[in-house]
C-alpha cells in the first residue's frame, strides 16, 4: 500500500488552472485555488485565471480563505470546468495565490527539466526508503 502511494505522489504535480481545460476527462490533477462559495454537493474555487467546480468536497477543508484540491476531471467541456474532489487541505487565510501560480508555471515550463529530475529523485528515494523500513 505505502510503495503504491509513493508511486503515485511522482505524477501529482500542481496543474495549472489555465490547464485543465487542456486535459482529458479522467485525468488526476492537484490544484490551489481561492475557495468563492461550497455546499454539501460542490464547491467554487477560483485563480486569477478561471473558477473551477469541485464536487463532493470534504466542507471541513473549506471554511478557509485558500485550499489544495486533489481530485480527477469530470468535466472541462463547460466554461466551468469540474473536478471530483479525492482529498482537500486547508492553505489558510495568508497565501500568495498570483506567487504559487508563477512557481507552477516555472516549474512545468521553463524549467521542468530542473524540478522534474528533482521530483523523480524525491520520489525515487521515498519508495527505497519505505521498501527498507
Amino acid at each position: 500500500q505505502l510503495k503504491k502511494m509513493a508511486s503515485s505522489s511522482k505524477l501529482m504535480m500542481w496543474t495549472p488552472f489555465e490547464k485543465v481545460k487542456e486535459l482529458d476527462a479522467g485525468r488526476d490533477v492537484r490544484l490551489v485555488g481561492k475557495v468563492v462559495s461550497f455546499d454539501e454537493d460542490e464547491a467554487i474555487i477560483e485563480s486569477s485565471s478561471a473558477q473551477i467546480k469541485v464536487l463532493k468536497p470534504n466542507v471541513n477543508n473549506y471554511n478557509t480563505r485558500f485550499v489544495e484540491v486533489f481530485g480527477t476531471i469530470r468535466n472541462n467541456a463547460d466554461s466551468q470546468p469540474s473536478i471530483e474532489e479525492s482529498k482537500s487541505i486547508p492553505f489558510g487565510e495568508n497565501f500568495n495565490l498570483k506567487h504559487f501560480n508563477r512557481m507552477v508555471t516555472l516549474t512545468q515550463g521553463r524549467f521542468s527539466s530542473l524540478f522534474g529530475s528533482a521530483s523523480s529523485a524525491l520520489a525515487a528515494n521515498s519508495e527505497n526508503a519505505m521498501e527498507e523500513g
